[in-house]
């Protein structure tokens, strides 16, 4: 009985990593909600470029954050030595997301698969309704104060202070506004109650099949 426990407890930790992963990775990859801040918010004009330029420079961005092969950055604009670390530490961050994605997938693949096959996915009920209310939670967060959560999440996940960007050394900081990135959180967030609705939704489901 101990050891079935144990093992639903890895696999369930493992599928609910792999859902976080996924979501993080989607998320910072999903170029059209910058498009749309630089068209509707001009930032482009902030650092006197065109909307060409800023995107070619978004990709160039996201190529070294994403890409253990690349090690260095290389932009249209001025970056400070405290801004290049900064920009390496969400680098490393990253990279272990996308292992964890990597190392999750097939533990996930085959819970799951297993889970459907047996309709059993209503077993997940209970763990996620408790995700749906974390979820909740930080969702009234960054409703309420998302500057106070930005700064809190930062201080969580770095140690420096180099993330705090002086626009007149760093103006990229100019266009990668804190409203991007509370879309890039609400964007996460509705990502993972999806996939946690659509369990729930297939849970009952099963459940019904089997009254």
């Amino acid at each position: 009985m101990v050891k079935v426990r144990a093992t639903e407890f890895f696999y369930q930790t493992m599928t609910l990593l792999w859902i976080i992963t996924f979501c993080i990775a989607f998320t910072i990859n999903f170029r059209p909600l910058y498009w749309w801040f630089v068209e509707h918010e001009q930032l482009a004009s902030l650092l006197d470029l065109s909307s060409v330029t800023l995107k070619q420079m978004y990709q160039t961005l996201l190529a070294y954050l994403n890409y253990p092969w690349i090690s260095k950055l290389t932009l249209d604009i001025s970056i400070s030595y405290d801004a290049m670390r900064h920009f390496e530490d969400v680098k490393r961050l990253f990279l272990i997301n996308y292992s964890l994605l990597f190392i999750t997938t097939v533990p996930t693949w085959y819970y799951l698969t297993n889970l459907i096959k047996q309709k059993k996915v209503w077993i997940l009920r209970q763990k996620i309704v408790l995700c749906l209310y974390v979820l909740s939670i930080i969702l009234v967060c960054l409703v309420l104060d998302f500057e106070r959560f930005f700064v809190f999440f930062h201080k969580l996940l770095f140690t420096e202070q180099n993330w705090i960007f002086d626009p007149q050394i760093d103006p990229i900081i100019l266009v990668l506004p804190s409203d991007f990135f509370l879309a890039c959180f609400v964007l996460f967030i509705v990502l993972f109650v999806g996939i946690l609705l659509f369990f729930l939704y297939l849970g009952k489901k099963q459940l019904k099949q089997l009254s």
